[in-house]
């Protein structure tokens, strides 16, 4: 791990990988079950269940961001398009309550899904080590 953190490439990069996975595991931890009981009346079961499906969405994510870089050819607008349409997910939980329950839950799996890009800031940080 030392070694790592000796990679000055990598001091821009740690930053906004650390953001990245903050949004999706704080949302999992600590909203998924207010909003669920609160705004769509589910039990302990059904909230295990989002919450379970969110986590499997996010590792999902994880080994999928690596390859869609090189079928896009950019790092860049992979990692802002998910971020974009992970917004947009947050966006439909927080205006839309009437999507049900399972719209909800498809919401919190595809945020789930977006934003765990580390693949992707670890190919940046290895790509800008070699600029430098």
């Amino acid at each position: 791990m030392l070694d790592l953190l000796r990679l000055r490439a990598l001091w821009l990069i740690l930053p906004l990988m650390l953001m990245s996975y903050a949004l999706a595991a704080g949302l999992r931890g600590v909203w998924i079950e207010p909003y669920l009981t609160t705004v769509h009346g589910a039990g302990p079961d059904a909230v295990g269940r989002a919450a379970m499906i969110m986590s499997l969405a996010m590792t999902l994510g994880t080994f999928l961001y690596g390859p869609l870089d090189r079928i896009f050819k950019t790092r860049k607008w992979v990692v802002f398009g998910g971020k974009a349409l992970a917004a947009l997910c947050l966006a439909v939980l927080s205006f839309s309550p009437q999507i049900g329950y399972t719209g909800a839950f498809t919401a919190f799996a595809l945020v789930g899904f977006l934003e765990c890009t580390i693949q992707c800031w670890w190919r940046m940080g290895a790509a800008l080590h070699r600029l430098i």
